[in-house]
């Protein structure tokens, strides 16, 4: 019946995201691609040129319903699938010789091409119930996965020098004076072939304008994509297992770039479409001010312009679900599809690793809304400076008279936090005639206490009184506060429209009443 392998890799945010250098991580994200798709499967083709092997199938996206060990019994070795970080393998040999002999070629090279990128593996016997072997081989790995995460690199020996990416032992010294880690030569060269194909090839490039520079790190993560799995995968027959695995597999990757694609278009289109002076130094750009980071399975993480990001992001998840609908393989199974999304904003110079940690710790924040109620959440925080978590931050801008913001917010909803109701209060602030020296007093005094908070009010409707009883009754008719009488408690919704005041365009989408306006409404 023979045996299935299964590989994972280890802390690969951790890998990819460890450097402060933009460089770098684009390196690494580069290298993870290639792991498997390549490294695992040259190893197999060279044991068979050795002759570990007499016959092996490592074409699986070919032909996705053909499972070749299933109808060809000659074959020894099979490459099943690999996608999201993962590869699964079938060995004919159930002594595990042959899957031994494999690893360690592939461990060889995998040091050498990749260092510092782990990789685990465990097999399971193949019992002929594929949905049973496989849950039993994802927990086994799991385990192991855990296990391996008390390892920890050989630290520095008093007579090295210190990688100043890695903090591990340096070999060279790089071109910019720095001494760094054979893992960042690595990630290094193979980030030049990347860079190569981009408009923008340092941060600086995305931050906009001198002088009002911001970029935004957007990550985005799939919504119980495991639980997609396991209910794929609990066909018992190996042939249809094999071949459903492969197809979502296949579906997902489509439906996360071609979602990605059209929202840079869309974005292209507000760029030129735009009359504010912030656009402009993009507007004779061949293409919009995005850098892709990091793309696998139901995993995205890219670099944008700050003030373009909340909006590109609510229309990737948009897109997202749009084109599962599209997807014949999804709409046949039922698999329904969702994600979240995390955005950091943070100066040009900020450190990209600490930065990416705050747009993931969003990310989790919006999935914890998921647990009641699924579907796409959306999550943000700009980075003022310092290197305190997502939690410290909040910590701190949290006012004595309770939470002071509505965010996370979801793309689709008839709720009070629904993304629309965010940009229904940017776009009345921005046009609202009120200087803005006075909405920063706002602001300002959102995070000082009820009594400032009910002083700054005060001020504010005595001067503006009619601006303020028209935006509160806006905001009552869309169901954001439940009455207008403006007191300091229902000025807390207004939070998350002052703190993005300075980092807010308007975009196609949103008109006087805060409607999404664009194609995929449609």
């Amino acid at each position: 019946m023979g045996i299935f392998a299964l590989y994972d890799t280890v802390s690969i945010q951790k890998y990819i995201y460890s450097s402060n250098r933009l460089r770098d991580n684009q390196g690494a994200s580069a290298l993870v691609e290639r792991c498997f798709s390549q490294l695992l499967i040259n190893a197999v083709k060279e044991e068979a040129e050795e002759g570990t092997f007499s016959k092996i199938s490592v074409e699986w996206e070919t032909n996705p319903q053909k499972v070749g060990f299933a109808e060809d019994p000659e074959i020894d070795c099979e490459v099943l699938y690999i996608g999201g970080g993962n590869a699964l393998l079938y060995f004919k040999d159930e002594s595990g010789v042959t899957w031994k002999k494999v690893n360690e070629r592939f461990s060889c090279v995998l040091l050498a091409e990749m260092p510092g990128l782990s990789v685990v593996t465990e097999i399971g016997k193949n019992t002929g119930d594929f949905g049973t072997d496989l849950d039993q081989l994802f927990k086994k790995l799991q385990l192991k996965k855990y296990e391996s995460r008390g390892a920890q690199d050989a630290p520095c020996l008093s007579v090295t020098r210190e990688c100043s990416q890695s903090g591990k032992p340096a070999v060279v010294q790089g071109a910019d004076g720095t001494w760094i880690a054979e893992e960042i030569i690595k990630k290094r060269e193979a980030s030049g072939q990347e860079i190569s194909k981009t408009l923008y090839k340092e941060i600086g490039d995305l931050a906009g304008m001198l002088g009002e520079q911001w970029v935004a790190v957007v990550h985005i993560d799939g919504n119980r994509m495991g639980d997609a799995i396991r209910r794929l995968t609990k066909e018992p027959d190996v042939k249809k297992g094999i071949a459903k695995l492969r197809e979502f597999s296949m579906a997902t990757a489509r439906l996360y770039d071609v979602a990605y694609e059209k929202m840079k278009i869309w974005c292209a289109d507000w760029i030129q479409e735009s009359t504010d002076s912030r656009m402009a130094v993009y507007k004779e750009k061949r293409e919009p001010p995005f850098r892709k980071i990091y793309g696998a399975g139901d995993d995205l993480t890219f670099i944008c312009y700050g003030p373009l990001a909340i909006q590109s992001a609510e229309q990737f998840l948009k897109n997202l679900e749009k084109e599962r609908e599209q997807s014949a393989f999804l709409k046949e199974t039922g698999i329904p599809i969702s994600a979240c999304a995390g955005i950091a904003f943070a100066k040009p110079g900020y450190p990209f690793s600490k930065a990416y940690e705050i747009a993931e710790a969003c990310c989790r924040s919006a999935k914890k809304r998921t647990i009641n109620e699924m579907g796409s959440y959306l999550d943000f925080q700009i980075i003022y400076g310092g290197l305190d978590s997502l939690r410290q931050m909040r910590e701190k801008q949290t006012a004595s008279n309770g939470r002071i913001m509505l965010r996370p917010y979801r793309t689709i909803s008839t709720e009070r936090d629904e993304l629309k109701n965010f940009y229904l209060i940017s776009e009345w602030i921005a046009g609202s005639g009120i200087a803005r020296s006075k909405w920063k007093e706002l602001r300002n005094a959102s995070e000082q206490g009820e009594k400032t908070l009910g002083e700054s009010v005060g001020r504010l409707r005595r001067r503006y009184n009619r601006q303020i009883t028209e935006l509160f009754s806006l905001l009552n008719e869309n169901h954001v506060l439940t009455d207008a009488s403006a007191n300091t408690n229902d000025i807390a919704v207004l939070w998350d429209g002052l703190e993005m005041m300075d980092l807010y365009i308007r975009g196609p989408k949103a008109n006087k009443n805060g409607e999404a306006k664009n194609e995929t409404d449609n």
